[in-house]
């Protein structure tokens, strides 16, 4: 197949960098990949797998205005299509998004004409769903979206997007749930949400696995590897990391990541009286972070995120994944789609807000090495059967085909 992927930003920032592993396979695979950002100041900060083409071109660039003339005076009737579809959603903030993502989408459809894609594939049920599934209905190219979280809660003209993509996978059973909440805030309901519904599915978003375990940790050093954003719950897992220093002093604790937080969060470790023990590494490569992994430098990821209200927690942690791949116990809170990544056996789970269950866990896995050798097992155990993205690629191959789950794509 020859697929065109609509990112939000992808390979420009770094905001995206989960997706890379399934476009990687999606070429693996044997499929042409060209890729789209929606946004893309600066230059590519990512580098993408071989194989993988890119089209970079600001919303308003001259090479934009001049593709969504040529869609347009090629197509008059389907655009007429395509304005009556943007009113759907009657919220002005919406509207003024999607007016301002127009031409850009009409670029689009010219250029997956040029590009003689068979398929539109949207990595968010937001504004780049907006964008492919117009240039979808422009060009007669079927496209297909994948919602996550927030973008799922926005409810971005969901209704017209379900029905008229070939189908819509949602990265987690937590996704599918914010999916039929919106859909009821938007009025739609039972045997219209039912029929909307059966074009959904869930497909995980998964990560490599990596030959070999890593080899076991000699030192009792965790690391938090998230951006220092509220929902990641920093502030909870500093209050666990002074009970876990008072049985455990030679602990460390590697903070991986930036954000605002970051002032806030130094003053806190003072004031824990833990400075000593916390290391703020700042940002942290991707690359540098599984090197970390490979060498046996981690002993524990711990990720100690909050709900801070509908769409706003996490979904299934690409951080906790990867950890999990190397055979790294982790511990994290039962919060969005953790629970369908972390089982007994693979991880432990502790309630949201927690410090003290939290610092138990931790401390736990730092002393008890039975309990270590068996997580770091059922973790990797855990990805391999579920979440590799290899077998996700592939799962998503077959829904952009409309194969049948369980079929070979």
């Amino acid at each position: 197949m020859r697929i065109v992927v609509v990112t939000a930003r992808l390979p420009h920032g770094r905001g995206e960098t989960f997706l890379v592993p399934e476009l990687r396979h999606l070429a693996e695979l044997g499929h042409d990949v060209l890729l789209v950002p929606l946004r893309c100041s600066g230059g590519p900060e990512q580098a993408l797998p071989a194989g993988i083409q890119v089209a970079s071109c600001q919303l308003l660039a001259v090479r934009v205005l001049l593709g969504a003339l040529q869609a347009s005076l090629r197509a008059p009737g389907r655009l007429l299509d395509v304005l009556l579809a943007l009113p759907r959603d009657h919220r002005l903030w919406i509207l003024l998004t999607n007016l301002a993502s127009l031409p850009k989408a009409l670029w689009l459809a010219e250029l997956a004409r040029r590009w003689r894609a068979d398929h539109i594939h949207a990595y968010w049920a937001s504004a780049p769903a907006t964008v492919a599934g117009l240039a979808s209905l422009m060009s007669s190219v079927p496209w297909s979206f994948s919602g996550h979280r927030y973008d799922i809660v926005q409810g971005n003209l969901i209704g017209w997007k379900l029905a008229s993509a070939s189908g819509m996978r949602v990265v987690s059973i937590s996704g599918m749930r914010l999916l039929i909440e919106c859909l009821g805030r938007a009025g739609i309901r039972d045997a219209e949400a039912t029929a909307l519904l059966a074009r959904t599915q869930v497909i995980h978003l998964g990560v490599d696995l990596p030959a070999l375990a890593a080899p076991a940790a000699t030192d009792p050093v965790v690391v938090c590897p998230a951006m220092l954003a509220p929902v990641k719950g920093h502030q909870v897992l500093l209050q666990a990391f002074r009970l876990v220093v008072e049985v455990c002093p030679s602990a460390r604790l590697l903070l991986a990541g930036t954000g605002a937080l970051e002032r806030r969060l130094r003053d806190q470790a003072v004031t824990l009286g833990i400075g000593p023990s916390v290391e703020f590494l700042g940002h942290v490569s991707h690359a540098e972070l599984l090197e970390m992994y490979s060498r046996g430098r981690i002993a524990c990821v711990a990720l100690a995120s909050v709900i801070l209200g509908p769409g706003h927690h996490e979904g299934i942690p690409v951080a906790l994944m990867e950890a999990m791949s190397y055979g790294i116990p982790v511990v994290s809170t039962a919060t969005g789609g953790i629970p369908e990544l972390l089982t007994t056996d693979s991880g432990i789970l502790v309630p949201p807000d927690d410090p003290i269950g939290f610092a138990e866990a931790i401390r736990r896995i730092l002393t008890d090495k039975a309990l270590h050798v068996a997580l770091g097992r059922g973790g990797r155990g855990r990805i391999k059967g579920e979440f590799e993205a290899r077998s996700c690629a592939g799962a998503v191959i077959r829904m952009l085909r409309g194969t049948p789950a369980g079929r070979a794509a």
